[in-house]
């Protein structure tokens, strides 16, 4: 007992001591509110000191080197692997959990990243992806969290992602604020899945005004559709349709809270069709204009 609270408050004082930049500032803000600053921010905050130290000397060499360095200790020392279902808790999209799970998907991982890279005098941006984020650096190198900090060129990322300004699907660099944003979104989309709306419509309360996505307010819609909220949930999304936002989530959610709120399958069918013809196009957008077509003959 005696030693457990002398570590603790050992880490509460390492913790207050600890000089944080903009990355580090937006961490510790964070885990306070998710878990309370305590023994694994402690641990963490050490972990980044060390790696920073080890991988930012200058006889390791230039930024290419010190990157490399940086993933060695990340993905084989930790060692660290992505998976996508990893998140089934908020704490989890912090960066401290990847210690302890030694999996995690792509937003702590770039969280991680970025913390070490300012605690090593690096510049560092996150990018923001339809569904996705990586982290850019100087000299045009990449840094995908998903394939262990594998250098993607943008073209890559411009294929991979089918980016169209016109069809509302950008990579943007973020500020830490906006990262925030996205860090809160990730939040309320985490307890819509668990059906906690009010905890979701909470979150996304805290990212709008941080983060300027379109996603934000149609995952809003999502909640209020759980609450059997059809038409204000319809509302929203034919607010964001009118504004100017394209993207196939849109259409999809626009086109199923449309049937739930009564619209007729013709209906519903010509703004597919319409979808197809000048936005965008995708395997079930497709599937669901045949059975729309189906059932209005």
């Amino acid at each position: 007992m005696i030693r457990s609270t002398l570590l603790l408050l050992w880490t509460l004082a390492f913790v207050s001591t600890w000089a944080a930049g903009p990355w580090g500032d937006l961490y510790l803000r964070l885990a306070k509110q998710e878990q309370g600053v305590g023994e694994s921010s402690g641990r963490y905050l050490q972990w980044v000191d060390q790696v920073a130290s080890t991988c930012g000397k200058p006889q390791v060499g230039a930024l290419p080197e010190k990157l490399q360095c940086l993933r060695k200790l990340v993905y084989t020392g930790i060692p660290l692997t992505f998976d996508s279902t990893a998140i089934v808790d908020t704490r989890y999209l912090l960066p401290d959990h990847l210690l302890d799970a030694h999996q995690g998907s792509c937003l702590p991982t770039a969280f991680l990243v970025l913390m070490v890279s300012e605690r090593m005098g690096i510049t560092a941006q996150p990018v923001s992806l339809p569904g996705h984020v990586y982290v850019k650096f100087p000299q045009g190198i990449n840094w995908e969290p998903n394939r262990a900090g594998w250098n993607y060129t943008d073209q890559e990322y411009r294929t991979k992602y089918n980016l169209d300004a016109s069809h509302g699907r950008l990579a943007k660099i973020l500020s830490p604020t906006e990262f925030e944003g996205m860090f809160q979104f990730e939040r309320g989309n985490i307890y819509r899945l668990r059906n906690m709306g009010l905890q979701a419509l909470a979150a996304y309360d805290v990212a709008e005004p941080l983060w300027q996505d379109a996603r934000i307010a149609g995952n809003r819609a999502l909640v209020l559709d759980q609450q059997g909220k059809h038409g204000e949930a319809l509302h929203i999304v034919d607010s964001l349709w009118d504004w100017g936002a394209r993207d196939e989530e849109l259409v999809w959610n626009r086109s199923v809270l449309m049937l739930r709120a009564g619209r007729s399958a013709q209906e519903v069918a010509k703004v597919l069709v319409d979808a197809q013809n000048r936005w965008v196009d995708s395997p079930r957008i497709r599937e669901l204009l045949q059975r729309l077509q189906a059932a209005g003959r």
